[in-house]
């Protein structure tokens, strides 16, 4: 298509030799008098990601990099000037000039972020990470329960440059785990959050201890509108403790998230659901649909048609309502389990750039069998990344076509979501 063949003309190329070398920065500089940490972390292809105190993120084309690196490193202009003109061809003076300045007010304002929020899912469906080639994930989400040292895990997500972590808290989970986990990730920079029933986050404190260690963002489960639909599948009195915790993150300038789950009979109230958020000024959200395929006993999950009729209805919504809105894979509805026991577990990942981490080291890629690829406190993460479910991430793959059904659907940015292959399967009675 002549839309594709301008987009390719337009990328700039940068020579491999010219290309600053993939991994995870770490600088310290002083805007307006504030101390202030960046991370710059670059990616296989050269494009990065610039994070400013694990509070606000933005993504970087390859331009961008050689121009972040340079100011963070205290260069010269004109040093970073002719840096770019040696790496990239076809550009003038006038539009380095011009784009040096746009980073350097970006790395600026970044400093002081106001009202945004952190960037909660770094592989937002809007801007797939599809087509970019990625040195590892862009978020991890960890099981929290009694067993396992967290601080373990975040070191090595650390170190391979991943910049995100949410823990998530299973039931039996000591809060002491949750504490360790995100001071660590704050110790080292990293965008912490915590996925947990508000019932949980608001026993003994939880949350205020939480925020006084350094979390960014709480992922709180929002299940309907309706308080007693909502607590007929998470607990009595669990819909009165997710407002509390909505209004507390206001007052603690954390950033809320609602993990939204989508099961037959949900979709009649699934745009009153998601409204009642944009009320309550929660203006995230993680969407994630129980799904059975076609022909099977109706156990809560979404056949095919249905998870498209979700999708659809929740973007519409989204975008009328101007709420960031996550739509992750599909979780395969699992007959061993109730449906209160399951939706408790949430979704496997948020993205198809994220990973799961059990508590003892096990890798788990968004979708697909519940089949661990490795171990990041065993293996090397070299040799996990090379596995092949992280193939389309590690090598570029192009952007998959969208059907007739659901064209521009960007939940479907993964793959197609009526498709078993890009669920989340059958999750066991282990941790998931």
């Amino acid at each position: 298509m002549l839309i594709d063949q301008i987009k390719k003309a337009l990328k700039p190329s940068i020579p491999r030799e010219s290309m600053p070398e993939a991994g995870l920065r770490h600088y310290e500089r002083e805007v307006k008098g504030e101390p202030v940490r960046y991370h710059l972390r670059v990616d296989n292809d050269g494009s990065g990601l610039l994070i400013a105190n694990a509070a606000a993120a933005c993504r970087l084309s390859p331009t961008g990099v050689v121009i972040a690196e340079g100011l963070l490193e205290g260069e010269k202009d004109k040093v970073i000037q002719k840096r770019v003109a040696r790496s990239f061809s076809g550009v003038d003076d006038a539009t380095i000039a011009k784009d040096l300045e746009r980073v350097r007010k970006t790395i600026d304002d970044m400093a002081f972020p106001g009202g945004r929020y952190p960037l909660l899912n770094l592989d937002d469906p809007g801007t797939s990470s599809r087509g970019r080639a990625l040195a590892a994930p862009l978020a991890a989400e960890m099981g929290i329960d009694g067993t396992g040292d967290p601080s373990a895990r975040i070191d090595k997500l650390w170190q391979v440059a991943v910049p995100q972590v949410v823990l998530i808290h299973l039931p039996g989970a000591p809060p002491e785990k949750l504490i360790e986990g995100v001071e660590r990730a704050e110790d080292h920079g990293l965008i912490a959050g915590v996925r947990a029933p508000a019932t949980d986050l608001l026993e003994n404190d939880l949350l205020a201890r939480l925020v006084r260690v350094g979390l960014d963002h709480v992922d709180v489960y929002w299940a309907s509108a309706d308080a007693s639909r909502h607590d007929e599948l998470f607990g009595a009195g669990d819909h009165d403790a997710a407002r509390k915790v909505f209004r507390s993150c206001k007052e603690m300038e954390v950033c809320p998230v609602a993990v939204v789950p989508i099961v037959a009979g949900s979709l009649e109230g699934l745009e009153e659901t998601i409204g009642s958020l944009r009320s309550m000024d929660v203006g995230a959200a993680t969407l994630f649909a129980l799904a059975q395929k076609e022909g099977t006993d109706p156990l809560g999950g979404l056949e095919p048609g249905a998870l498209r009729q979700a999708a659809v209805t929740a973007e519409e919504v989204a975008d009328r309502l101007h709420m960031n809105m996550i739509f992750a894979p599909p979780v395969e509805r699992d007959p061993n389990q109730t449906l209160k026991e399951q939706l408790r577990r949430g979704p496997r990942a948020a993205g198809e750039a994220a990973i799961r981490i059990t508590p003892d080291g096990s890798v788990i890629p968004p979708h697909g069998p519940r089949k661990s690829v490795g171990n990041i406190l065993k293996e090397p993460f070299e040799t996990i990344w090379n596995q092949d479910a992280f193939r389309h991430l590690r090598e570029a793959v192009a952007e998959p076509d969208t059907c007739d059904q659901c064209p521009g659907l960007a939940a479907c940015v993964g793959g197609c979501i009526a498709n078993p292959d890009v669920w989340a399967r059958i999750e066991t009675s282990e941790e998931a």
